[in-house]
Formats: C-alpha cells, sequence, structure tokens
C-alpha cells in the first residue's frame, strides 16, 4: 500500500504547522494522529521539488526551507551543498544528512553562492511506514539573476547592441560573463547610470582584455570575479564618469552617486592608467569598495584619482587585498586633490584592513582633502618599500588631525630593510609589528609571507599567509 498525500486544503495550513514544529525539536517528532494522518504500513512519498521552497530571511544571511508534513514519516533528512564548484559539492556548515522533525530549517547563506538542498523523507517504524525511495533535490542561488554575455564578445559592441538606454535604472541589473571564457573591451563603453553589475564565475574567473574603459554618469557600479588583462589599456582609466546628464540629482553642485561602487574578487594585471578617476567630474560617491582584488600598477601609480573641484567620496574602502607598483615611478597610491565634503556631508571614512602595499611614493596627498567627521582606520596592513618614510604620515586626513577619528592597529611599514621611521608620531597606537614580512618576491608580484610573527598576527593581504591557497601573482 503506497502512502498518500493530503489535499490541497490541508497542504495549506503548512504555514501554521511550520510554526508548531518549530518548537517541537525538544519532543521528538509527533506520532499521533494530528501528524502520522491514520498513516501506517506504507511506503512514502518525497516531497515533490514545488513544495520544497526556499526564501531568504530579511537580512539575507539564511535560507529558509519549508515544506508540507508528510503523514506517517518518522521525521526527515537534509542535507546542503554549496555547487560553486559543481564538480566538487561541499557540505554547508553541520547540514550533513542532519535530522529534522519539524517541516522547516534554515542554514548561513553566503553572497553570490550557489547551493543545493537534498530533502528525503525518513520512514517510521512504528507505524510500519518506509522512507522515500529518493530524495528531492532543489537547487538555490544568492546570485541575481543575470543576463549572459557569450564568450569571446567584445563587450564594446554587445553593449552598444545591447541598449542600456533601455534599461530600467531604478533597480540593479546584472550581467555575467561565462566561466572560463575570453572578452574584449576594445573601447569605452557609456554606462548611462544604470545601476550595473559585471560578474564572473568565482571558480573559473573569465577574462577581459582591456584597451577602453568604463564609464559611469552616476548610477553606480560592481565588477566581480573578474581577470582583467590591462596593459594594452589606452583609455585615461580603467573606470570613471561621463559627464553629468540632465536631472541627475544633485547636492552642492555635486550629483550624487548613491549606489556602491565596487571591485569584488578581481585581479588587475599591468594596468598603466588609475583603477579609479573622477575624470574632473563632480561626482559625490556615497561608498567605494575594494575587496579580495589583486592590482599590479604599471605607468601610472595612482590606483584612486580624485581631480574635480566639487564632489568626493564619502567612505572609501579596501580590504583584503594587494596593490602593487612595478615600475620606478614617484606615484601616490591615491590623489585627493579635488576632494570637497562641503555641504555634502557631515562624517566620512577612510579604511584599510588587512591589505598590502608595495613601493608607492606615498599613501595621498593627505591635506588634499578634510571634513571634521572624518574617520581613518588602518589595521593590519604591511607597507612595504615606499620611496618616501613616514607611510602613516600620509594616511592621515587634512587639517587639525586632532578633531578626527584615527584608528591605528597592528601594521608593518617596513623600508629598505628597516623599519620606516617616522610613523610614531602618527601612528601611536603602539601595535606596530616592527619586522621585514619576509615576502618572498614583492618585485614579482609574490608577497607570500615569511615572517612567523607577521603570519601569527595575521597581518597582511589574507591571501598570502600559509593557511591560504598558494598564488602566485596572476
Amino acid at each position: 500500500m503506497r502512502g498518500f498525500r493530503k489535499p490541497a486544503i490541508a497542504r495549506n495550513l503548512v504555514g501554521l504547522l511550520a510554526i508548531i514544529f518549530v518548537t517541537s525539536c525538544a519532543e521528538g517528532f509527533k506520532d499521533d494522529e494530528t501528524f502520522t494522518g491514520g498513516v501506517t504500513n506504507a511506503q512514502l512519498e518525497a516531497v515533490p521539488a514545488d513544495d520544497l521552497v526556499i526564501t531568504k530571511n530579511a537580512t539575507a544571511t539564511q535560507a529558509i526551507v519549508t515544506w508540507p508534513v508528510v503523514y506517517g514519516a518518522g521525521g526527515y533528512e537534509v542535507t546542503v551543498y554549496n555547487v560553486d564548484d559543481a564538480d566538487n559539492p561541499t557540505v554547508v556548515g553541520a547540514w550533513d544528512k542532519k535530522f529534522v522533525d519539524g517541516s522547516t530549517c534554515s542554514f548561513a547563506i553566503a553572497d553570490d553562492s550557489k547551493y543545493k538542498v537534498v530533502h528525503q523523507v525518513l520512514g517510521n517504524a512504528k507505524l510500519n511506514n518506509k522512507a522515500a525511495a529518493a530524495a528531492t533535490q532543489v537547487p538555490f542561488t544568492t546570485l541575481l539573476p543575470a543576463v549572459i554575455i557569450p564568450g569571446g564578445a567584445d563587450l564594446t559592441a554587445w553593449f552598444t547592441q545591447y541598449r542600456l538606454d533601455t534599461v530600467d535604472v531604478a533597480h540593479e541589473k546584472a550581467f555575467e560573463l561565462e566561466e572560463g571564457a575570453r572578452y574584449t573591451l576594445s573601447g569605452d563603453v557609456d554606462l548611462l547610470r544604470v545601476n550595473l553589475t559585471l560578474r564572473g564565475n568565482k571558480v573559473n574567473r573569465p577574462t577581459v582584455v582591456m584597451t577602453g574603459g568604463f564609464r559611469s554618469r552616476g548610477g553606480g557600479s560592481i565588477f566581480k570575479y573578474i581577470r582583467f588583462e590591462c596593459e594594452g589599456l589606452t583609455s585615461s582609466m580603467f573606470y570613471g564618469f561621463n559627464d553629468i546628464p540632465q536631472g541627475a540629482p544633485m547636492k552642492s553642485d555635486a550629483c550624487l552617486v548613491t549606489n556602491p561602487v565596487t571591485f569584488k574578487a578581481c585581479t588587475f594585471e599591468k594596468l598603466p592608467k588609475p583603477l579609479f578617476h573622477d575624470n574632473g567630474k563632480a561626482y559625490a560617491v556615497e561608498s567605494f569598495t575594494v575587496t579580495d582584488c589583486l592590482v599590479e600598477l604599471t605607468d601610472n601609480g595612482f590606483f584612486y584619482r580624485n581631480t574635480a573641484s566639487k564632489g568626493a567620496v564619502k567612505d572609501f574602502l579596501i580590504e583584503n587585498s594587494t596593490v602593487y607598483k612595478n615600475n620606478a615611478g614617484t606615484d601616490y597610491f591615491m590623489q585627493l586633490s579635488g576632494q570637497r565634503f562641503t555641504g555634502l556631508w557631515t562624517t566620512a571614512s577612510q579604511s584599510y584592513v588587512n591589505c598590502t602595499f608595495y613601493r608607492f611614493d606615498r599613501m595621498h596627498n593627505s591635506n588634499g582633502y578634510s571634513v571634521a567627521g572624518m574617520s581613518v582606520n588602518v589595521k593590519k596592513c604591511i607597507f612595504l618599500d615606499f620611496l618616501r618614510d613616514g607611510a602613516a604620515r600620509y594616511i592621515l586626513p587634512g587639517g587639525n588631525v586632532n578633531n578626527k577619528i584615527l584608528t591605528f592597529a597592528g601594521n608593518t611599514y617596513w623600508r629598505n630593510g628597516q623599519p620606516d621611521p617616522g610613523n610614531g608620531n602618527y601612528d601611536k597606537s603602539q601595535t606596530e609589528l616592527a619586522q621585514d614580512p619576509l615576502c618572498a618576491a614583492p618585485a614579482e608580484g609574490d608577497f607570500t609571507v615569511g615572517n612567523p610573527a607577521t603570519i601569527e598576527q595575521g597581518i597582511g593581504d589574507p591571501r598570502w599567509l600559509p593557511a591560504a591557497e598558494p598564488q602566485t601573482s596572476f
């Protein structure tokens, strides 16, 4: 005799039953008539895939899985896999054939990740009911749905044909490059005011050969999981701004960019121009973030340039990243000569966390920007072989630094085979590790750390610590 499913009216009770079951774990699975439905001596059926519903919680940190009660079951067994690498799925946390005695469960999720939930209906020996013959498998992703750009495309031509001017700028629009594919960017791409994400594959990243660059008109942009070959870049910047469009939101004569500008898990090989330059245009960017990136700069060592007489970046964060120069130029990491906060914001921040910086003249022209509510955070970074001493001095904001919020913690300033002099008046934390990090081959882009103290304290970009997977420069 096969088990049976309750009619639709019974299945609609799942919301109420889920609440009951969430609190029932201490009591064990119920086997009275309320939960068995009188099902005995049965071969139970799996929950149909359409009835296994997965949603995010309000903070998008947990996936909530719900399903209708299978009457007569002895509980359920749930396994959750991360399938970013489809050929090598990995179990998420403790979710390996985990017993669940209710009709809901939840597991932690990460951004831009793919999952597979395997749900097994268990038998009930007391009722002589057998487990479902097969498990139910349901995919789940935290990736924003995207338009796929075919491998081999010239992105300049492709975006021209796609017509970004038809995109609704009120919502984020994602475009995805194919796994492991190669692309070109033959000329500048005008992103208009589109809130755009361009992403690759986390495991097998695509490559874009750059001749042109990307230009926005204030919509915000996110680049993720892409390898950029930049040696042939003839444009004046990798990413920056075009003229402010008519009708754009303005404040104090600057165009507001409320969506973030973000670079995540990207590599930039032989970049001869700034990664970011405002192009002399008055844009007020609320958030600029660089995370898990590797940036090799060549002819022009500016990582970031702000030259407009109006506009600024409010909150700048770079973390878990390496930025280095491989030429003898005397360039800053950042040029901030155009930063202007007046009338825009009352607070701002510059944060450098777990990064490795190599061979810049200095971090930036620190007198070029100032705001009373400025906070500066420099934590567990390596500043290696800068051309000018006192690296900490050139991280501080302009004006009276005593009125700013300054946080230094656990950094290394190492220059020409000895501790970088002149930092004590600026990094007053007394937490500096004044030891050579013993990076393997900095001039070749290999910053693998050899100093046990640096390793123990976790200073610098984590990719170069022995606990991380071995890496080369690109």
